[in-house]
């Protein structure tokens, strides 16, 4: 096998590795009745339970009166001023 194989067989696996990776940001709405106020929390947790320990941990997070949401793999739009992402869970 020369060294041009090798490479790929090395480096294709960890390409499609990493693009599986999920990536779970948390948005804390202090007031729960007010969604166009929001505090990006936690960004780039490894799973969906870690979002939401990190967003239900945050000083500004009060039980019943505050709302989240946690997104999986998000980008922020700069065209639109949005995070879009893949999908959103409480």
């Amino acid at each position: 096998m020369d060294a041009r194989a090798r490479l790929a067989v090395l480096v294709v696996p960890l390409i499609l590795l990493t693009g599986c990776t999920e990536r779970w940001d948390g948005f804390l709405y202090p007031e729960k009745g007010d969604l166009t106020t929001h505090i990006v929390v936690g960004t780039g947790a490894k799973s969906l339970e870690e979002c939401r320990m990190n967003v239900t941990s945050h000083p500004s997070y009060r039980p019943g009166l505050s709302d989240y949401e946690c997104g999986l793999n998000c980008k922020f739009n700069k065209s639109m001023g949005v995070y879009v992402c893949k999908e959103t869970m409480r």
